[in-house]
């Protein structure tokens, strides 16, 4: 059975219309935000080459191939890449990366396989208790004579 070439009208796609990502652009500056987003009657700069960037950029915007979110300075990932960040924000940073300190992880599943061992080990002490052992033997044979 010969297979459909995707360069022949019989090609067959999931879709009419092959669905792209949209690229997410975190910004910092409202200013430019509201530029790129919002409608505006004439857009225009004393510089072509801003005017052909912004165009391009708001075009993409519109064809929701591109999304622009403000985001606070303080949230921003790209930081952590260009600042020194004392202790919490490198934290964060971290977490927003999705990467875990391997110390803590190491410690955390330490304290969980202790727990566990802790746990197994008070269930069979509770099976061979030696006093439930006591209490189903017959009557002493002293008691008995």
């Amino acid at each position: 059975i010969p297979l459909p070439d995707e360069r022949t009208s019989t090609a067959h796609y999931a879709s009419a219309r092959r669905s792209t990502p949209t690229i997410r652009i975190q910004c910092d500056n409202t200013q430019t935000v509201r530029l790129v987003t919002t409608e505006l009657v004439q857009l225009q700069t004393k510089l072509r080459h801003v005017d052909v960037h912004n165009h391009w950029l708001r075009q993409a915007v519109a064809e929701g191939k591109v999304s622009i979110d403000y985001t606070p300075s303080a949230q921003m990932m790209a930081d952590g890449l260009t600042k020194s960040l004392a202790k919490e924000p490198f934290r964060i940073f971290r977490k927003q990366l999705d990467m875990v300190d391997k110390k803590e992880l190491l410690e955390e599943n330490r304290r969980r396989e202790l727990a566990d061992d802790e746990q197994r080990l008070e269930k069979l002490l509770m099976k061979e208790d030696p006093w439930d052992q006591l209490s189903h033997v017959s009557e002493s044979p002293l008691k008995a004579s």
